[in-house]
């Protein structure tokens, strides 16, 4: 049996930080209440950041996740390799 290793938790660096702060600042700009209150932003390899808010629904499980939105637009953009991506819920 293969015990996994655990990674240890790093301290983010500020190019980490920018890419929250983006998120953060997504969120606050595009929040609606009972639609949007997660924001994401999503770093590809090349450096350029791509950002997207939760799609909320009432209609079964047609809800979008905000990562999920990045991710997709850093890939239909064709950057294929995202490095990193942060989801910060907004704050109340």
């Amino acid at each position: 049996m293969i015990t996994p290793s655990l990674a240890q938790p790093q301290a983010l660096s500020q190019e980490d930080l920018a890419l929250v702060e983006t998120a953060r600042q997504t969120i606050t700009r595009l929040y609606t209440e009972n639609r949007h209150h997660i924001g994401s932003a999503a770093r590809s390899r090349t450096g350029k950041v791509y950002t997207a808010v939760h799609l909320d629904t009432y209609v079964g499980r047609a809800s979008v996740c905000a990562e999920a939105i990045a991710i997709g637009k850093a890939f239909a953009e064709t950057a294929h390799q995202v490095t990193a991506a942060v989801v910060p819920k907004k704050r109340r």
